[in-house]
């Protein structure tokens, strides 16, 4: 799981969670106060969620349809002033998984899409990455 991977710094969150167990896993995410700074979540972070200092996604999986890309580029896209954000976009190449991933994008500004790979990514953003 996330958590024994990186201990108290991460938190998981999903739809079997109660209502005030996810306000909590929110709370603790939002407060500098707590070792929380990652969360994980497979589809329940994709609508409803606000937190604009998320500044880093990533999302491993996801469908062609660009409504649930545009909410996933929500979760982090907020605008403020100042703020940068990435969002990784993990695919295989040569796969259908590639396809949606071209399809939900094509609306995007081209301007602010970078199609690297994860090599590249890493030498690129290194000095930005925090140590786990």
């Amino acid at each position: 799981s996330v958590q024994d991977v990186l201990g108290d710094t991460a938190m998981t969150f999903h739809s079997k969670l109660t209502k005030k167990q996810q306000e909590l896993v929110i709370e603790k995410f939002k407060d500098k106060r707590t070792k929380v700074r990652t969360l994980s979540s497979v589809k329940a972070l994709n609508e409803g969620f606000n937190v604009p200092e998320c500044s880093l996604a990533i999302i491993a999986g996801s469908n062609s349809t660009k409504r649930t890309f545009i909410q996933q580029l929500g979760r982090v896209v907020r605008f403020q002033e100042g703020k940068n954000a990435i969002i990784i976009n993990l695919y295989t190449p040569g796969t259908q998984e590639e396809k949606w991933m071209v399809k939900r994008t094509e609306s995007i500004n081209q301007n602010y899409v970078n199609y690297v790979t994860l090599e590249q990514f890493i030498t690129k953003f290194e000095n930005q990455l925090i140590p786990v």
